[in-house]
This record gives structure tokens, C-alpha cells and sequence, in this order.
């Protein structure tokens, strides 16, 4: 579990230098600098997410399998696809695509938050 949190907390301390050299004019481009920093958050947050509930019970019924027990397959397939939306809109909306990727990747932080305090089935 502290090795998790230690990997975001790196994500983000490096993160944040590269945020503050950019111009503002050129950190919302399309595929930009903002695309790179959000990417980072919700891989991040995708991550952590998955590796807290691998092997636990899992009240998503997108996210188990008929034993009410998390299916990594099934969920990252689904924050694949909810990803792939995100790109959608980078080109056209590059500003929604980044507040989409950083507000979903801190929902999957807390998550793993949540996940961390019960215990495995199997």
C-alpha cells in the first residue's frame, strides 16, 4: 500500500515542475502538456484503483465476475473505454478532456483509498 502511495506522490511532485515552465497560452493545446499531466493522473489513479481491489468482493456489476469478485479484465477494459472517450474530445475541447482525465483519476484514487482498508477473498 506505501508503495503505492509513494508512485503517485512521484507522479505528482514531478509533474508539477514541468506544469509551472509551461506559458499559459501552451499548456491547454490539443495532445499538449495538459494531456501529458492528466494522463499521468488517471493512469495513476486507474492503477491504484486496480491494484487495491484485485481479489476482493466488488459491488460494480461491470467490474465482477459471477462470483461478486473484482475481474481485472473487465475493469480495465472499462477504464480503457472511458479513456478512449476522453480522447474524443481532446482535439476539439482540450480544457474538458483535462478536467474529465484529473477529476476522474482522483475518484479512482480515493477508491484505492477505500479498497485499502478491507480485506481479499481469495
Amino acid at each position: 500500500m506505501k508503495t503505492i502511495f509513494a508512485v503517485l506522490f512521484l507522479l505528482v511532485l514531478f509533474s508539477v515542475p514541468t506544469v509551472a515552465q509551461v506559458k499559459k497560452d501552451d499548456f491547454f493545446k490539443p495532445f499538449g502538456k495538459s494531456f501529458v499531466v492528466s494522463t499521468a493522473v488517471y493512469g495513476g489513479g486507474a492503477t491504484a484503483d486496480v491494484l487495491t481491489s484485485r481479489g476482493k468482493l466488488e459491488s460494480n456489476p461491470l467490474s465482477r465476475d459471477q462470483f461478486k469478485v473484482f475481474d481485472t479484465k473487465k475493469n480495465v477494459a472499462l477504464k480503457a473505454g472511458v479513456y478512449g472517450v476522453s480522447l474524443l474530445f481532446e482535439k476539439k475541447y482540450p480544457k474538458i478532456a483535462f478536467i474529465f482525465r484529473v477529476a476522474s483519476g482522483a475518484v479512482f484514487i480515493g477508491y484505492a483509498v477505500h479498497n485499502s482498508h478491507y480485506s481479499r477473498v481469495r
